[in-house]
């Protein structure tokens, strides 16, 4: 019914190992894991800024967010600001600064910039916590 041709294909695929017959993405597997990562993060993000909403804002944060905003529109040096002995000048404000140059000024801010530095932490230590 088949014909030689038939049978010929018929006995080929059944001496041919089940791992040729398959095809393969190698694209799919280089993908998987950036793939899987940039997930893991936004799921992290997501559930760090739905934690971080829970703590209601108060006169620190807003003094920050204010003065990365001050930083924002020219006043580098944060002149006319009378500072704390203990300054997030290089760290927090500009993670302030870009968020607020997304977001604008308004209090969510200081929970999206928790959120993000939630995720990088636990980010970092996930990468440099692999063995290789």
């Amino acid at each position: 019914m088949g014909g030689p041709e038939v049978e010929a294909a018929v006995a080929e695929a059944a001496t041919t190992p089940a791992s040729h017959a398959r095809p393969t993405w190698p694209w799919a597997r280089r993908l998987a894991r950036p793939v899987l990562f940039a997930a893991a993060s936004l799921a992290l993000f997501a559930a760090y800024l739905r934690q971080a909403q829970t703590v209601p804002v108060n006169s620190d944060g807003g003094s920050f967010a204010l003065q990365a905003w001050d930083i924002l529109h020219g006043n580098v040096l944060l002149g006319g600001w009378t500072t704390a002995d203990l300054t997030f000048y290089t760290t927090e404000l500009p993670e302030y600064m870009i968020v607020e140059a997304v977001r604008g000024l308004n209090a969510d801010v200081l929970h999206a910039s928790a959120a993000i530095t939630y995720t990088l932490l636990v980010l970092t230590a996930g990468l440099l916590a692999r063995r290789r």
